[in-house]
């Protein structure tokens, strides 16, 4: 486990996130600023587990499917209190457990929605 507090994690390559968990179980981000203008704030994925982002923001650009929240094939993740932006704010998919409370979700993009549920979720 993990605990990141009152940090900034930038990225500029389309291809990474600002926060990127795979398979990662039982982290804490909170109080920090993860952007990522050209790719996704922050990325959990692929078994990321049991993490929490707490009084965060996550920023993404404007980009078509460019996330500031990008939650898939995981599961019981919790966002509280969290500003999110993006193309389309938040995306969960394949997902289950997955808790977003007190957050603001804005989405930037055409067309696009605050928050996104996509096939195989049950949240």
């Amino acid at each position: 486990m993990t605990v990141v507090a009152f940090s900034t994690a930038v990225s500029r390559h389309g291809s990474f996130s600002a926060l990127y968990l795979e398979s990662a179980d039982n982290n804490t981000v909170r109080d920090s600023y993860l952007e990522n203008l050209s790719g996704h704030g922050a990325r959990l994925e692929a078994g990321a587990n049991g993490n929490a982002i707490i009084r965060s923001t996550l920023a993404a650009g404007n980009t078509a499917d460019r996330y500031g929240l990008f939650v898939s094939a995981s599961s019981s993740n919790t966002i509280l209190g969290a500003t999110v932006y993006g193309s389309t704010a938040a995306l969960v998919s394949a997902s289950t457990g997955t808790v977003i409370g007190g957050s603001r979700l804005t989405a930037s993009g055409a067309g696009a929605s605050g928050l996104g549920l996509g096939g195989g979720s049950v949240n």
